[in-house]
């Protein structure tokens, strides 16, 4: 069992939070020793899918289930691949690089509009769209910062429509971090070509493949990568979360 003191989140909800990732052969007594309930206030813990024993003992401690989340890789091969009935939405579509700050302010300001109502810090009654918003705002501008990662904005018709970001990872491969069409675009199926371009830059620096994760409540998402490409579903997680001494 691996426990992560996620202290950025304090900024976010106010509450000390951990995440919890339980691996194959742990036991609801390794969480009970660890002492979670004594350090944190707002406990998140990923099961692995098979473990249903495991969820349910935490159900019965006070946990409730939020998502299930699919860990996926998509082998770069696939840009080569994507059917042309795709070239309706691709048509027309680009990206631009953002290069600072400044650069991502539109991002921000979707954001902030509530962008992500599927996100399972918005669902959360517990937490709500106003966390989940700043949560989501503070995690772009620390990535902004980092090297190895890149935020491009999506065209369309020479319009800013969406964004993704991208994270360079070892052994060739690349981390598809996060991703989004803006509000007033939405159900015109550009989530397509996001995968299009990610694809497609993977492919131009010699990429093996992109990872990427979604969750089982945006059901958009795990539609357009399900008529999109092949993909390999990795690993496939149960996440639970619990708000301690809430009372």
């Amino acid at each position: 069992m691996k426990v992560i003191d996620a202290f950025w989140e304090i900024r976010n909800s106010g509450l000390t939070t951990c995440e919890i990732f339980f691996e194959k052969g742990d036991l609801f007594s390794d969480y009970l020793v660890a002492g979670i309930e004594q350090k944190f206030k707002y406990s998140v813990v990923k099961i692995p899918s098979d473990n249903l024993t495991l969820l349910h003992k935490l159900e019965d401690f006070g946990y409730n289930y939020i998502e299930t989340q699919f860990n996926i890789c998509v082998a770069t091969s696939e840009y080569d691949r994507l059917d042309k009935k795709w070239n309706r939405i691709i048509k027309n579509t680009g990206i631009e690089k953002a290069n600072s700050l400044d650069d991502i302010e539109i991002i921000l300001s979707n954001i902030q509009s509530g962008m992500f109502q599927c996100d399972r810090i918005s669902l959360d009654n517990k937490l709500g769209k106003e966390t989940s918003a700043k949560r989501y705002i503070n995690w772009i501008k620390d990535l902004s910062e980092e090297s190895g990662t890149e935020i491009y904005y999506l065209l369309k018709c020479r319009k800013k429509v969406g964004f993704f970001i991208i994270h360079d990872r070892l052994n060739n491969s690349l981390d598809s971090v996060m991703a989004g069409v803006f509000n007033e675009y939405q159900g015109q199926g550009l989530s397509v070509a996001i995968i299009y371009f990610y694809l497609k830059l993977a492919k131009a620096r010699n990429a093996r493949n992109v990872f990427t994760s979604f969750s089982s409540n945006n059901m958009p998402m795990l539609n357009s990568f399900t008529k999109t490409v092949s993909f390999k579903t990795l690993n496939v997680f149960y996440v639970l979360r619990k708000v301690i001494d809430s009372k």
